[in-house]
């Protein structure tokens, strides 16, 4: 964290700040290095007034440069100390970090100078859940009354109550606040679109492409639901020297959409992609994740959960990666969808019926690459993990094809930011915690019982997932408790 008495002064003024409204656009479409390209001259020239070092912080922090972002929110707090959002801001940083100290520290001075400021409560009820009688539970109930709330922080109040209900076992209360912070998240969901993605899937992906090599990184994909433990993989690989994270990459996503934006359907083009374009794809691919100049001995770890639906395309660019796909219970999965506030992201996520659809368009997919795929995917059991982790997590190393590190085994030392909803749990050693929770909510989880395909389609991937713990395999379809139907994906088929 920055030593706000040795950070440096700013320069004088030479040069009027540049556009920060276009700075703000370029960072909200993650377009950090072309925003940081903006503000540099200024950086550099000038005296930077509060909003260009704030955008640059988060520039050089999104980009991964963190020491030179903790540097910027010094300069910031030494010229603007009473600047309650930028202890906040500072705060959220530590927490990424896994400091809960220093984020304590900051975040109660933010609170000290703003009382009534809404990302520093509702991150200190993230850490550790109010008391519902507390003066800070009370505080997050004034506020959800407040007329003035943007629709994000309402929907961060109205989550925050959801959590200290939780946590105080007020469960009706609970997901009486977690559906109304729902209800401000902006966003949609098609289910008929995922669904038509994933039987073209089916159609149109062909089986495994031949094993090939060339001037790339080696690549990990871990995939899964959101929230289904692929934050916590992702932390255990990158304990490995050998080993650099990419975190929750938009490289991916990006190369996708510009598929899709050509004119074709999601699989429509596999049909007619050559060499040639599927080099310039995987060109494209590195660019955007920063990988350029990455060499072949590299190991790369890409950890975006939705990649799911994406990987017979990230095979097609990297013949050579290693999947991992974590089967988490959807109820438990689903659960936790719920009570996280996505903001803008994962629209699905606003209502359990949703959810269930997501999760089960999510696994016919998974079912169908894993098919194809071969050996080159590793379908991980949660449970399994969190229940034995010194048996699961040597298979996750070998299948990354790497050698035994002891300290993979102590994921929560590590000390790599965390971008997720994940940020608290990952800095606990390995538990089960998250294991059954849904068994306390079961008289709410109807609609998401519902969406999944009903009570048989449950108890289906509890008996697929009894086989996957043992082996890292989905069930070959002769065995398969959970089958992906060829002509529809309205339900599973036991």
């Amino acid at each position: 964290m920055p030593d706000l008495a040795t950070a440096p002064d700013l320069p004088p003024a030479t040069q009027a700040p540049p556009d920060i409204a276009q700075v703000a656009r370029l960072i909200a479409a993650g377009a950090f290095d072309a925003g940081l390209a903006l503000l540099s001259p200024h950086l550099k020239a000038g005296r930077p007034d509060h909003a260009v070092l704030d955008c640059a912080a988060t520039c050089y922090w999104h980009l991964g440069d963190h020491d030179t972002a903790l540097t910027v929110m010094g300069m910031i707090l030494r010229a603007w100390p009473s600047q309650s959002g930028a202890w906040a801001k500072l705060g959220s940083m530590a927490m990424t970090l896994g400091d809960r100290d220093g984020a304590r520290t900051f975040l109660e001075k933010a609170l000290s100078l703003d009382p009534a400021a809404v990302r520093p409560l509702v991150a200190l009820n993230l850490m550790r859940p109010f008391a519902p009688d507390s003066h800070r539970a009370r505080k997050l109930r004034s506020l959800a009354r407040l007329a003035r709330l943007t629709p994000a922080d309402r929907a961060d109040v109205l989550n925050g109550l959801g959590r200290v209900a939780a946590a105080a076992g007020q469960h009706r209360a609970a997901m009486h606040h977690f559906g109304r912070a729902k209800a401000q998240a902006p966003g949609d969901f098609d289910p008929r679109r995922v669904q038509r993605t994933v039987a073209d899937q089916i159609r149109l992906v062909p089986r495994a492409v031949p094993a090939a090599t060339g001037a790339w990184p080696r690549m990990v994909f871990v995939v899964g639901m959101p929230r289904s433990g692929t934050t916590l993989v992702d932390a255990i690989l990158s304990r490995h020297s050998k080993v650099r994270s990419l975190g929750e990459s938009p490289a991916l996503p990006r190369v996708a959409r510009r598929i899709v934006a050509s004119g074709e359907g999601d699989w429509d083009w596999i049909a007619r992609t050559g060499p040639g374009e599927l080099a310039a794809r995987r060109a494209e691919y590195l660019a955007i994740a920063g990988l350029a100049d990455a060499a072949p001995t590299d190991v790369v770890v890409d950890k975006m959960p939705l990649n799911c639906l994406r990987m017979g395309l990230a095979q097609r660019l990297f013949p050579d990666a290693r999947f991992i796909f974590m089967h988490r219970h959807p109820l438990d999965n689903g659960l936790s969808n719920y009570m996280v506030s996505f903001h803008e992201t994962h629209g699905f996520t606003k209502n359990l019926e949703w959810i269930g659809e997501m999760s089960r368009a999510v696994h016919l997919s998974m079912a169908d690459y894993a098919g194809k795929m071969g050996n080159s995917l590793r379908v991980q059991s949660f449970r399994a993990l969190v229940e034995a982790p010194g048996s699961q997590i040597p298979g996750l190393i070998a299948h990354a094809g790497l050698t035994w590190e002891a300290a993979c085994l102590s994921p929560e030392a590590g000390r790599q930011p965390v971008h997720t909803a994940s940020v608290m749990q990952v800095r606990e050693k390995i538990n089960t915690k998250g294991l059954d929770r849904w068994k306390t909510y079961a008289t709410y989880l109807d609609p998401l019982i519902a969406g999944f395909g009903g009570q048989e389609s449950i108890s289906a991937w509890e008996a697929a997932d009894r086989m996957v713990a043992g082996t890292g395999r989905y069930p070959a379809p002769s065995d398969q408790c959970v089958q992906a139907p060829r002509r529809s994906v309205a339900k599973f088929s036991p």
